[in-house]
């Protein structure tokens, strides 16, 4: 059973809750003072979604950049102070995402701001980020250990706050392919595709399902192509493994490069194009959930249950979220 199709059976819910939201304010900050550069912090699913914000912020004309936690120190104070910065939270309580939000309203109190959609009395943001930057959306959204809902929340929140329509007819592919013996993926994204492309990589990583290199169509052409035809198989040579396959993430912008770049790769190569024919910012929204869709199929080929997937080597799932790491970043300090 595709345990991610019927989680996005809850796609018109969650696009119902969107309209009811007001993101006049998530709006006015993501658009005031375009010339200052736009730092999202985000980890897991939430470096989608600030992947995506990055990409929107672009389009209105300023620069942006998607980081996890992590990165945050290795970035000087000096060049902080003249971010703008925006953490990405569903629940606003991982003790990451708190301490930076402490250390960023030191170094720019006037420009940090966090986006979360499940608010609650443990969302230790709120008592950190400025009322007037603090962005907190009440739900019911529930996610497994893969994030699907609260990802398709934030995009929704994020089209609606930046003048976005949202259409609810949106179209699911079938997949009638037998992936079990699929272990690398090679995804490929233009414009709007690209923070479908690194959800995808999320939810087949964090599966354990495979491997998966994410490019944009240019770099793939500098030699990626070349780990695709090595790994698709070959009638002649019995050692050349049949293990990988091809995503190609397309709007109207991208479609006829993608045919191109298929035209070039062996016949036997599997190459699966999920293909919006939106070119506007509802091409994110509307290729995450193909993505998504195709997640499931993928889990469902290799007998997994992406929202519970099996943990061979027997690691508590939340640990290493705990480890205690901002202590050696700030040791080691910002990068020279």
């Amino acid at each position: 059973m595709n345990q991610f199709l019927n989680n996005l059976a809850e796609f018109p819910t969650i696009i119902e809750w969107t309209k009811q939201q007001d993101t006049s304010a998530l709006s006015r900050f993501l658009k005031a003072d375009l010339e200052r550069p736009l730092i999202c912090v985000g980890s897991g699913g939430s470096l989608s979604i600030c992947e995506l914000i990055a990409i929107m912020y672009e389009a209105l004309g300023g620069i942006a950049k998607a980081i996890t936690p992590y990165s945050v120190y290795s970035m000087s104070d000096k060049a902080l102070s003249r971010c703008k910065i925006l953490l990405v939270s569903h629940s606003g309580r991982n003790k990451d995402i708190v301490r930076i939000a402490i250390h960023c309203k030191e170094l720019t109190p006037q420009w940090v701001a966090n986006l979360t959609t499940g608010d609650g009395p443990r969302n230790d943001l709120k008592g950190i980020v400025p009322m007037s930057h603090s962005f907190n959306f009440t739900s019911s959204i529930k996610d497994g250990f893969i994030s699907v809902n609260s990802v398709i929340a934030n995009y929704a929140l994020l089209l609606k706050a930046l003048g976005g329509k949202f259409d609810v007819n949106v179209s699911l592919p079938g997949f009638d392919i037998d992936f079990s013996a699929i272990s690398h993926f090679m995804i490929l994204y233009g414009g709007w595709g690209k923070a479908a492309a690194v959800d995808l990589e999320s939810k087949l990583v964090e599966s354990g399902i495979a491997t998966c290199a994410v490019s944009d169509y240019r770099n793939f052409c500098h030699g990626r192509f070349i780990f695709a035809g090595n790994h698709c198989g070959h009638e002649k040579i019995a050692d050349v493994p049949d293990d990988g396959a091809v995503i190609m993430l397309a709007t109207p912008r991208e479609m006829n490069l993608a045919e191109k770049i298929k035209s070039l790769l062996p016949g036997r190569c599997k190459v699966i194009t999920l293909h919006s024919t939106h070119s506007d910012s509802m091409a994110a929204l509307d290729l995450l959930l193909k993505v998504t869709a195709l997640a499931g199929c993928i889990a469902e080929s290799h007998k997994v249950n992406p929202l519970n997937p099996p943990n061979r080597g027997g690691i508590d799932k939340l640990k290493p979220q705990q480890i205690p790491f901002i202590s050696d970043i700030k040791k080691a300090g910002p990068l020279l």
